[in-house]
Formats: C-alpha cells, sequence, structure tokens
C-alpha cells in the first residue's frame, strides 16, 4: 500500500515536471524579440537595360526583424537576399533614366525564397534606391595596348600589336557612342631585354571597362567584352640613339710601291654622326675613331673629292652620307 502510494507521487512530480520544462520551452519559443541583419541587394533588370554608376548603388542593406527568439536565430545562417525586379521599359532609353527604386518586404529572399512564418519585417534601411539605366549597344572598339615598367638597361620597345586588333564591346549606347577603345589589363615589362622576343605572343586579359572624363573626373564604365582576352606581341632591341664627332683624324691609305703620291690633306679632320647602341656610343670618342681614304685606285693627276670610311664597332652605322675630303694626287717622281 505505502509502494503504490509512494510511486504515484512520483509520477506526479515527474509529470509536473516535465510539464514545467515543456511550458518554459515553449515560452522560450515565443518569446519576441527584434533583430538587424545585412542582406546584399540585386537589382534584376531587362537584358536590353544596364545599370550606370553601379558603386553609387549600396551592395547591401540592413533589415530590421520582429519575431520569436528561435525564428530570429535560425534566420541568422539563412541566405539573406534583397531582389528587386525592374518593370520593363519601352523602347530604348536616350542617354540616361534616373529612377527611384522602393524596397519592400516583398523584396526580401531567404535561401532563394520569398520571406514566410511567424517573422515580420519592421524596417529596411535603406529603403529607397537611386539608380541610373542606359540602353545597351553593341560596338567594335580598337584595343589599346597598357604597358607598364621599363625595358632593361639600353633597350626600348621598337615594335607593338595585338591580335585581334579591334574587338566586340557591349555597354551603355550613351558611353559607347563616344567610346573608340577598350584598354588591355596592364602589361609589365620591367626587364625585358631583345632575347625575351621569342617569347611572344603573350595572352593578356582585356578590361571588362572603359574609361571615360565626366564632370571634370575619369570615371569607370564597366561593358562585356566578346573577347576576354589578346594576344600581345612585341619587338625589343637595343636602344639607338644618336652621336656626333668632332674632329675625327683621316688616314690616307696608299699601296706601297704605288705610281703616284698624295699631298698632305688640306683638312685632315671631319666631324661624323652615328647612330647605335646608347652603351656603346657612351664608351666612344672622336679618338677611339678609325677614319681612312682608300686611294689605291685613284690616278694621278688630282685633285679628288674622295668619301672617308670608318671601323665602326659591332650595332653602330653612320646616321649621315659619308663625309667627303679633297685628295690631291701627283705622279711619283
Amino acid at each position: 500500500m505505502l509502494r503504490e502510494i509512494l510511486s504515484g507521487k512520483l509520477t506526479a512530480k515527474a509529470m509536473a515536471l516535465v510539464m514545467a520544462v515543456a511550458l518554459w520551452l515553449y515560452a522560450w519559443n515565443r518569446q519576441t524579440e527584434r533583430v538587424w541583419l545585412s542582406a546584399r541587394l540585386h537589382i534584376e533588370k531587362p537584358a536590353d537595360v544596364t545599370l550606370l554608376k553601379a558603386e553609387e548603388v549600396p551592395r547591401e542593406v540592413k533589415l530590421h526583424f520582429k519575431g520569436p527568439k528561435q525564428s530570429l536565430e535560425r534566420l541568422r545562417y539563412r541566405r539573406l537576399e534583397v531582389r528587386h525586379e525592374l518593370e520593363k521599359i519601352s523602347g530604348p532609353i536616350e542617354g540616361e533614366l534616373r529612377q527611384s527604386l522602393l524596397l519592400t518586404g516583398e523584396d526580401i529572399r531567404v535561401d532563394g525564397a520569398k520571406m514566410s512564418g511567424d517573422v515580420s519585417v519592421l524596417e529596411i534601411a535603406p529603403d529607397k534606391v537611386e539608380i541610373v539605366l542606359a540602353t545597351l549597344q553593341e560596338s567594335r572598339l580598337r584595343v589599346a595596348i597598357k604597358l607598364v615598367g621599363e625595358p632593361a638597361t639600353g633597350h626600348e620597345i621598337i615594335s607593338k600589336f595585338v591580335d585581334p586588333e579591334y574587338v566586340t564591346v557591349v555597354g551603355p549606347k550613351v558611353a559607347l557612342q563616344s567610346a573608340r577603345d577598350v584598354e588591355t589589363m596592364p602589361f609589365d615589362v620591367t626587364g625585358l631585354t631583345e632575347e625575351k622576343n621569342v617569347t611572344f605572343p603573350r595572352v593578356v586579359p582585356l578590361r571588362q571597362e572603359i574609361r571615360q572624363q565626366k564632370g571634370g573626373k575619369m570615371v569607370s564604365i564597366p561593358v562585356k567584352c566578346q573577347e576576354e582576352s589578346i594576344k600581345l606581341y612585341l619587338t625589343l632591341a637595343l636602344k639607338r640613339e644618336h652621336k656626333t664627332f668632332e674632329k675625327v683624324k683621316v688616314q690616307l691609305l696608299t699601296p706601297a710601291g704605288a705610281a703616284q703620291a698624295v699631298k698632305p690633306l688640306k683638312e685632315d679632320t671631319v666631324s661624323v654622326r652615328v647612330r647605335g647602341p646608347k652603351h656603346v656610343l657612351d664608351r666612344m670618342d672622336a679618338a677611339s675613331l678609325v677614319a681612312y681614304v682608300e686611294v689605291g685606285t685613284l690616278k694621278p693627276p688630282g685633285p679628288y673629292s674622295e668619301p672617308v670610311r670608318f671601323v665602326l664597332p659591332p650595332g653602330v652605322e653612320l646616321d649621315q652620307d659619308p663625309p667627303r675630303v679633297e685628295v690631291d694626287l701627283v705622279i711619283a717622281p
């Protein structure tokens, strides 16, 4: 009898405890709270329209929710987005079209689906977004090569071209009407030498934007290039410069036993302009130049106006017609 009484009391206490815990959990779950969460903003537009000044449109908005604590906790780990669909625009846009968008709870998506359940939206910040629209257009633009850096010391780029030279670009009509070219991504030529010519062509990506002057500053306008990259060809060579040498001594070359005699030159020095690699020219001076006139084939009497010949280092050449000197021959006694 006592055992039955005690057993009944314990069962009642256990049931009461279970009910108390259940009521506490129910009350905790139904506890209403508020929370701010971030969501990505997506503006869905017609296929023939693009968004200008996209950098001025917020990438995220803040959402203020109210609801049961447990539901709000689950919401923290869901993918939140605000998707606003633009109405179709009748006819092409001439220039730019400005619109003010009002964001509402209907635009909110949770894991790609519309919101449902026991959570409500109190506020969206900002709830108004200003956008600028333009009609899309397709154009053929020239590819402009963007090079940065400098070749190796004493080298220079003597030719450059790309393949293809023109590409198809889709972008805002208002921008493409005045655009002439689209740039490549920067290509670094630092330290390149003529030996690197064999490594070309290089594949270089195109910028998916054009840059234009607007309102006194340079702005970037997103576009879509049909070709994502181009082939770049560069030809490098030793840097060639010009240098003039004054009072270069001229020698007369007369074969031994020649039947003619040569009078001393009235002007036995000349000035000469040469062209060649800078590092070679920097080591040259007038005294190091060998200049001569070959008179072995000349027959007396003179005078003759003869070109001066030069012995030049490899890669160096005359940058003018050879200077001339007057050679006077007489019959050898």
